[in-house]
């Protein structure tokens, strides 16, 4: 420091020191596993050698990434790090503690689960097989099953059974939900830590300035500790049976940097190139600024040709993108165009916060169903299967799902590939709701030749299902078929007429339409003729 202390009272020697957050950053290329970030120092400067010091540079940028460039009557002489320094010794260590006790809650939670889930799955085993022992699919008396008072007669496993069986079905899944939620927080904290231990050091940059003039220094380098996730909305339109998917990312940074004032580009690696950053220049030649994408597309310029210059553009290597359709032969064509948002000035990006950037939609044709089990909390299932395939492949990434215009849910969409169904799983739906009616038994005794003899039930099931949302819907109830125990058991399913199918599957389906702020019923009815005994 001493060295440059004397180098500065020597004229035409100039030292001037900054911090670094007199350079902001003005431009952010974020890629889903990294970012280009490029600070921008403008000064007006007099003739001679200037020494520029950035004082607490944080060096995020990976391995020897760093890049200045010079605009303006000067010569860029040297650029170089400074010894580093242990300011962030002590909070590094804080952090580190911090971290791993966070990593080892979430990896006892998760163990947790993982018991819950293999008990659960370790008792529907067991009910299974109680079950096919009753349906005589298996040797062995059905007796067997009703030793040590675990059930009183038959009736009384068919009634715990049910209960029991769907109640494990409901705790299987919220299990399995849950784990998902929690390897999804270990995935954030093991591979994207904030850098709080990163090294800390000054940043010198040695200028020849030929005449006095405003000179603009851009320092530009990657830094691992961003990215961006790719995020969906999904608007589901049952009456038209259209599904819209209106996508666009949700950006990430642990990086410490203030990039409210920054020009934001959400690019794609592809091919993966290594990226040459003294080529910015060419990279701003080739990029689309945004308002000229969307002027264009508004006069109908044709995107199938910006599609393909940008797919031969000799700078793949940082490649921004949204997502446009056009209609090519009746099918769905994704097409990728550069572009560029500018960020308002008080809008805060950092952890977890999100980035709604404007990008296209795409439709396509769907059939919708919901399938209701009823007498349980594990809620409606909607089924999108998809009629008009797309020539896009959606990356994984959170979906919020939009039923008719009112919220549903949020799921984690999965990679979904052309020419593949797109299914989705809904929680529970507070605006259908089924209402289970008691149930019905009418018994009337068949006299033989020695009085009676056997007896014949009629069962009577019904639900009532409610639609509270503002269109109709199409609701598939599912029941278990009715099941008989012995060899002197008769059993006709009424109504609804089963198929060789459905009682194969273990399940009675019926289908009906119900119209916006309408209840209907739906019945299943059934006839039972066996022994006096079961009576």
């Amino acid at each position: 420091m001493a060295e440059e202390e004397d180098i500065s009272l020597t004229d035409p020697f100039i030292t001037t020191t900054n911090n670094h957050s007199d350079a902001p950053v003005t431009h952010v290329t974020v890629f889903q596993e990294g970012a280009i970030v490029t600070r921008t120092w403008t000064k007006s400067l007099q003739p001679g050698i200037h020494h520029l010091r950035f004082k607490n540079f944080v060096q995020l940028y990976v391995g020897h990434s760093l890049r200045v460039k010079v605009h303006g009557s000067a010569r860029l002489q040297e650029v170089s790090d400074i010894a580093a320094s242990s300011e962030l010794a002590n909070s590094a260590g804080r952090y580190l503690q911090e971290r791993q006790q966070k990593l080892a809650d979430l990896n006892r939670e998760k163990t947790d689960l993982q018991t819950q889930l293999a008990f659960a799955e370790k008792r529907l085993e067991t009910w299974e097989a109680y079950r096919q022992v009753v349906m005589g699919n298996t040797t062995g008396p059905p007796a067997a099953i009703f030793k040590d008072g675990a059930f009183v007669d038959f009736h009384d496993f068919l009634w715990k059974y049910e209960g029991e069986y769907i109640r494990l079905q409901s705790l299987l899944q919220q299990t399995k939900d849950n784990l998902r939620t929690i390897n999804d927080r270990l995935h954030r904290y093991i591979n994207h830590a904030p850098p709080a231990f990163c090294k800390v050091s000054d940043v010198k940059i040695v200028l020849d300035v030929k005449a006095t003039a405003n000179v603009r220094v851009d320092i530009t380098y990657e830094a691992r500790e961003a990215g961006w996730v790719p995020r969906y909305d999904m608007q589901f339109a049952v009456a038209d049976r259209q599904v819209q998917v209106s996508y666009y990312a949700h950006i990430q940074q642990w990086t410490g940097e203030d990039w409210n004032d920054a020009e934001i580009t959400v690019a794609a690696r592809n091919p993966p190139l290594s990226v040459d950053l003294d080529d910015s220049s060419r990279r701003e030649e080739d990029a689309e600024p945004y308002s000229a994408v969307m002027e264009k597309q508004k006069k109908g310029a044709g995107a199938a040709a910006r599609a393909s210059r940008a797919a031969s553009s000799e700078t793949l290597a940082s490649q921004a993108f949204i997502v446009e359709t056009v209609n090519h032969h009746k099918q769905e064509i994704i097409h990728l165009t550069p572009f560029h948002v500018k960020l308002p000035g008080k809008h805060s990006l950092g952890h977890e916060k999100s980035l709604r950037l404007a990008v296209g939609a795409f439709k396509m044709e769907a059939i919708f169903r919901h399938q209701i089990k009823p007498q349980t909390d594990m809620g409606a299932y909607i089924s999108a299967v998809v009629v008009n395939q797309c020539d896009y492949t959606l990356l994984a990434g959170l979906a919020n799902i939009y039923l008719d215009g009112d919220y549903a849910c949020q799921v984690l969409l999965g990679n979904w590939k052309p020419q593949e169904d797109l299914n989705m799983r809904l929680a529970a739906d507070s605006k259908i709701e089924i209402v289970t009616k008691p149930r019905r038994k009418v018994t009337a005794p068949i006299r033989g030749n020695e009085g009676v003899d056997k007896v014949e039930e009629d069962h009577s099931i019904e639900y009532d299902i409610r639609n509270d949302r503002k269109h109709p819907i199409s609701i598939s109830v599912l029941v278990p078929v009715p099941v008989i125990s012995q060899d002197d058991e008769k059993l006709t399913i009424i109504f609804p007429k089963a198929t060789k199918q459905q009682t194969d599957s273990g399940f009675l389906n019926q289908t009906v339409e119900v119209p916006a702020g309408i209840t209907r019923s739906v019945k299943f009815l059934h006839k039972r003729i066996g022994p006096f005994r079961l009576t």
